[in-house]
């Protein structure tokens, strides 16, 4: 074998690089495609900024719901009410389930609720 060549143990090593872009492939679809260049390279790289935020945000709200009620993520949904958004995380605890209110800005526990 030629010096510099790898052996890959992934046998679909193309799979982990689509299940990245999906979320690109879903936007650019909607869009009818691109034009030139200079506008897909603009246009990709802004969707795959939003997409990093949208993601980092909500791992982040889920960690800090978890560290306040000492529980495990059921669901988690983004509310925005006139220019302030929240995120809404259901947790399941040893207690029960708590739903539990996060500004998005602040990454503040602005409410616990539980439900017995």
């Amino acid at each position: 074998m030629p010096v510099g060549i790898q052996i890959r143990q992934v046998k679909y090593p193309n799979n982990i690089v689509e299940q990245d872009h999906r979320f690109i492939k879903k936007r650019v679809c909607a869009m009818l495609g691109l034009k030139s260049f200079r506008t897909a390279k603009s246009i990709l790289s802004r969707i795959k900024a939003m997409h990093i935020i949208k993601k980092r945000t909500t791992a982040d709200a889920t960690t800090i719901a978890e560290k306040a009620v000492n529980g495990r993520m059921i669901e988690i949904s983004k509310d925005e009410d006139d220019e302030f958004i929240k995120y809404e995380v259901e947790l399941k605890t040893d207690r029960g389930e708590a739903d539990v209110e996060i500004d998005a800005s602040t990454r503040k526990v602005l409410e616990v609720k539980w439900d017995d």
